[in-house]
C-alpha cells in the first residue's frame, strides 16, 4: 500500500535502495506483473509448492483441495481423500452417512511462523467440516533447516492420517451419547477455542432446533449443529474456522472437567 502511493520512479528508487542494502531481500514476489509481497533475507521461505508436496506424500495425489489461498500474511489448504477413496472414508454406511478425513494446513507467513497441521473431516451428506487440533504436532522453525520443516509436516501428516479412521469412528459413537448440560458446553469450550460470544449466544439459541421433543440432544448432534453453523456464508473465516475447531474440541475433548461447570480440572 505504500508503495502504491508512489509514482513509479519512487518506487523503482525505493526497490533498488532494498536490493542493493546488505540487509536486502531474499525474495520479490510479482503476481500478474504486480508486486505482491518482499520477503526479509532473514526468512526461511518454504515454497507453497514444497509443502503441498510433502502432504501428497501421505494423503496421496488423488486427494481433493476443499478450500485454500495463498497470501502474503498467510496460507492454508483443506485437502480430504476422495469421496469413493479405499481408505480414510468411513462412517455409517448403512445409513449413507460417511466422513471423509483429510489435513488441513497453514502458515503465518506475516511473521515467517512454521507451518501448522491438524486433521480435517469433511461430512459428506452436509459438508460439514471439522478440524482437529493437536498442540503435539506443532512444527517449529526454530533451528531448524527448510528440508527439516518439510520432514517435520510429513511426519505429522503421517501420524494424523494414521488415527483418522479411529476419530471418525468415535464420531459416530457420540450418537448414544446424550448431554446433560449442552448449554454449558458449549459456552465454555466455545470461550477456550475463541469463539466470538455473539456466536456462542446464538448456538445457545439454536440448540432447541437440534434437540428431541424432551429437550435432549445427542453428543454427535452437537456437534453438527456448531459444525453446520460454520457453513454460514456471512461469517468471516475467522469465525468459521473457530467453530469448526471447537466441533473437533467436542469430539476430541479429553481433559477432566468439573461436571457443574465444564471447567478443566487438569
Amino acid at each position: 500500500k505504500f508503495l502504491d502511493r508512489m509514482d513509479n520512479d519512487l518506487q523503482q528508487r525505493i526497490l533498488d535502495r532494498l536490493l542493493a542494502t546488505s540487509q536486502g531481500v531474499a525474495q520479490v514476489g510479482f503476481r500478474s506483473d504486480a508486486l505482491v509481497e518482499i520477503i526479509p533475507s532473514a526468512s526461511k521461505i518454504i515454497p507453497v509448492t514444497s509443502i503441498i508436496e510433502s502432504v501428497a506424500e501421505v494423503i496421496g495425489r488423488e486427494a481433493h483441495v476443499l478450500d485454500w489461498w495463498v497470501e502474503t500474511a498467510e496460507l492454508r489448504f483443506d485437502f480430504a481423500v476422495p469421496a469413493d477413496f479405499d481408505r480414510w472414508v468411513t462412517g455409517d454406511r448403512q445409513e449413507g452417512d460417511l466422513t471423509r478425513a483429510g489435513l488441513r494446513i497453514g502458515q503465518d507467513r506475516k511473521r515467517n511462523m512454521a507451518p501448522w497441521i491438524a486433521g480435517y473431516f469433511d461430512r459428506l451428506v452436509c459438508t460439514n467440516g471439522m478440524e482437529e487440533s493437536d498442540e503435539g504436532l506443532r512444527v517449529s522453525l526454530r533451528g531448524n533447516t527448510v528440508d527439516d520443516v518439510l520432514a517435520e509436516v510429513e511426519e505429522a501428516a503421517r501420524i494424523i492420517m494414521g488415527r483418522a479412521e479411529d476419530r471418525i469412528t468415535s464420531f459416530y459413537d457420540m450418537r448414544a451419547k446424550r448431554v446433560t448440560d449442552a448449554e454449558q458446553i458449549i459456552t465454555r469450550l466455545g470461550r477456550e477455542n475463541r469463539v466470538a460470544p455473539r456466536i456462542v449466544t446464538h448456538l445457545v439459541e439454536t440448540l432447541a432446533a437440534f434437540s428431541d421433543d424432551d429437550g435432549n440432544i445427542s453428543e454427535f448432534d452437537l456437534v453438527n449443529m456448531v459444525t453446520h453453523q460454520a457453513n454460514d456464508p456471512a461469517l468471516k473465516d475467522g469465525s468459521r474456522r473457530s467453530l469448526q475447531v471447537l466441533g473437533g474440541a467436542l469430539v476430541h475433548d479429553h481433559h477432566n472437567r468439573c461436571r457443574r461447570c465444564q471447567s478443566r480440572l487438569d
